[in-house]
């Protein structure tokens, strides 16, 4: 037996080129320990001879510690090269900091030389290092740049340059408007950059044309009653100032169906959601005072301008209900005989790139899916601002759009109820194909492509894959997915609708979107039947809009009182 394992014992001698020797050892002798650890093999290092490592051991673990010190040596004198490019210095990053951190993961050694990484080391410490250095090259940006027509370059600037400055604090990056029209934009990540840029076209979209988007506000209550202003905390993140309700005093909570007279000012779309208006630019002392119907309305700021004519106190509005106040709700309203079929509509909004006439356009690509995950074959509701109506992949029907604009908002305080409620009229003109430019046509081709490529159902879901890009300078800036089902309810001869949908939404800052929690509501929306009618079918005048408003509010009083059953 002795015999044959010293048959089996085997030595064998092999040289390595000097400057080779230090990584064959490694740091502390760690690679030593690793071949021996992974081939039950130690080398001794020879010092009588230049380059010289005795092997001793089975031949086949021999020859495995063999192979193992010979890959080594290869990889020193066949570096890894990877070209950087104007990305250098973020790869090398503060004092150091970025290239000393990779070297420090991957155990490789690296030099950056020309703006060229060479990396050095065992084949799998050059593979790792390339993958971290790589992935660092994805995450960061040489810059990016968005075309700012003149007319709307002092939007995008402000006064002084405020916005500008404000703009690069929030997105932490760097920007310089050049002769040429061009924002130049610069951060650490592609991300933030994408994140400022989204941020410049928003601002363009907002600039641009005529919005109106005035507000209104009146009090429901009749002329008799009285009411305080109650100072609250602030109600919203981002606000700051004072801000105050309207309450009813302790002795006055009776409630009125008498309304004032409301703006005539209405457009062909109509939404409306329950929340809490909050009262701000209240003079000192003010608040301790008692106000009758006419003093309260006259002292609210209307419309969109200030003058010395109009009140100065302005309406803030915040939207929503408890989840718990939802699911009241719909078990109050819940009629299976009332109900309408459920939809889930899915909502991915982009910007196209920016150009001369009008800086850049926001278009929206809404689908439908039945809740069993069929699609519809067409819209189940009614569609307006529809540029685009594709049938794309397993017969996803998509639809391209321009999204409406608020043209006028008008805000209900309710004080002896527990939400307030608030209007908002939203215009949408009917676009003809031949009325857009041929460079609109072509990004709505652009788009359509790319949707036709990234659009999937994925476990009864539509998602965009990561696997494909985004066409050049175009931005996703928010995704939604929502279910939305309705109930009718009848006030004599008229008809209202009572609508849930609840989002699931992704508004983007600098993350990439898989990386942003979603937000979860459920919003609640109620329909006057002959109003959508009658705006979606341009037939309709002023009068007759009011003429409903009457039985409209003894509607929305109803689903007040089933949100807190305790009222009344």
């Amino acid at each position: 037996m002795a015999r044959m394992a010293q048959r089996d014992f085997f030595t064998r001698e092999i040289f390595i080129p000097e400057h080779a020797m230090g990584m064959v050892i490694g740091k502390k002798g760690r690679m030593l320990e690793e071949i021996k650890h992974k081939t039950r093999v130690r080398p001794i290092i020879d010092k009588s001879r230049h380059g010289c490592i005795i092997l001793q051991g089975s031949r086949t673990d021999v020859q495995k510690a063999k192979r193992m010190i010979e890959d080594i040596v290869e990889s020193i004198q066949q570096p890894e090269v990877i070209p950087l490019g104007a990305k250098t210095s973020r790869v090398i990053g503060e004092g150091g900091r970025s290239i000393n951190s990779i070297r420090s993961q991957s155990g490789a050694r690296i030099q950056i030389k020309e703006d060229k990484a060479y990396i050095r080391g065992t084949q799998e410490q050059k593979s790792k290092a390339k993958d971290l250095i790589n992935k660092l090259l994805t995450s960061v940006s040489s810059g990016t740049c968005v075309f700012i027509p003149e007319h709307l370059a002092r939007h995008v600037i402000g006064k002084h340059g405020q916005r500008i400055k404000d703009l690069k604090q929030k997105t932490k990056t760097d920007m310089y408007y050049n002769k040429e029209n061009i924002l130049c934009i610069n951060g650490v990540t592609t991300a933030q950059e994408h994140h400022a840029r989204r941020k410049v076209k928003s601002i363009m979209l907002q600039s641009h044309g005529t919005y109106m988007n005035e507000k209104y506000c009146v009090v429901d209550g009749s002329k008799e009653s009285e009411f305080e202003l109650e100072s609250v905390a602030t109600p919203f993140p981002g606000w700051s100032g004072a801000f105050y309700k309207v309450v009813l005093p302790d002795d006055d909570m009776s409630s009125s169906n008498e309304m004032n007279e409301l703006p005539d000012e209405f457009e062909i779309d109509m939404w409306s959601h329950f929340g809490h208006a909050y009262i701000k630019g209240i003079d000192e002392g003010d608040d301790h005072e008692h106000y009758n119907l006419k003093q309260l309305q006259s002292n609210i700021l209307q419309g969109s301008q200030h003058s010395a004519d109009k009140g100065t106190w302005k309406v803030d509005f915040a939207e929503g209900l408890t989840d718990e106040q939802v699911e009241q709700l719909i078990g109050n309203f819940k009629d299976e005989t009332t109900c309408k079929p459920a939809n889930i509509r899915y909502d991915f909004s982009f910007f196209t790139p920016s150009n001369r006439e009008n800086g850049c356009r926001r278009i929206r690509m809404m689908a439908f899916i039945k809740e069993e995950g069929d699609f519809f074959k067409e819209s189940p509701v009614q569609m307006e601002g529809v540029l685009r109506h594709e049938r794309l992949n397993d017969n996803v029907n998509i639809y391209l759009c321009k999204p409406p604009t608020d043209e006028l908002k008008l805000t209900i305080m309710m004080p002896s109820r527990l939400f307030d409620f608030r209007l908002t009229l939203r215009k949408n003109s009917k676009i003809l194909r031949s009325q857009r430019t041929s460079s609109e046509l072509e990004e709505e081709n652009v788009l359509l492509e790319y949707l036709r490529e990234a659009l999937v159902l994925s476990e009864g879901q539509l998602q965009l894959s990561p696997d494909v890009p985004l066409p050049e300078r175009f931005d996703l800036d928010y995704f939604r997915r929502c279910k939305r089902f309705e109930y009718s309810y009848n006030i004599g001869k008229d008809t209202f609708t009572l609508m849930f949908s609840k989002e699931e939404a992704v508004k983007l800052e600098e993350s990439n979107s898989s990386d942003i929690p979603s937000r979860k509501k459920t919003d609640i929306h109620l329909h006057c039947d002959d109003w959508d009618r009658r705006l979606f079918e341009g037939d309709w005048e002023p009068k007759q809009i009011i003429e409903k408003f009457t039985s409209y509010m003894t509607f929305v009083r109803q689903v007040q009182k089933n949100i807190d059953p305790e009222e009344e």
